[in-house]
């Protein structure tokens, strides 16, 4: 995630999908679809409106909305309580979901900022304040579609 600053007052997350490996999310996957089964920070499985999350809030930038699947607001509320979530897309299955007109989605966006900036201090996102340890599970077997657990690489601040 690009442009985070000094003088970032917040972070708006628009056209989101669920992590890898959610049942019945239209198009989920996490960072490469047909690579990563699942990315786990310190032990939290995390797609990638967490990873975003946990990178604004290591520079103290709140996240306090996001849009898209109806499946991330699940995400939304384990990562980031009290961010604002707008559902523009409800999954009919992995491969399809029924969309808002996208003037009606705009809309519901555009109504839902003003009090998702105004509660901005409300919302408790994901933090790593210590040592993070990262690890992906990989699928190894495009047969069998059984992913691997690897360890990465380790943080340290």
């Amino acid at each position: 995630m690009a442009g985070l600053a000094d003088d970032t007052d917040a972070v708006l997350f628009v056209g989101y999908h669920a992590k890898a490996g959610i049942a019945g999310s239209a198009l989920a996957h996490t960072i490469a679809g047909g690579l990563i089964a699942d990315v786990r920070c310190s032990g939290h499985s995390l797609g990638e409106l967490g990873l975003s999350i946990a990178l604004a809030a290591h520079y103290g930038v709140p996240p306090v909305l996001v849009s898209g699947h109806d499946t991330i607001a699940t995400e939304a509320a384990e990562v980031a309580p009290g961010m604002r979530c707008v559902v523009v897309k409800t999954a009919l299955g992995a491969r399809s979901a029924a969309l808002l007109h996208p003037d009606e989605a705009r809309d519901r966006i555009q109504q839902a900022v003003p009090d998702a900036l105004a509660n901005r201090e409300s919302v408790r996102p994901l933090r790593f304040d210590a040592r993070i340890r990262i690890a992906a599970a990989v699928w190894h077997n495009e047969h069998t579609r059984q992913p691997v657990m690897r360890s990465l690489t380790a943080y340290d601040r």
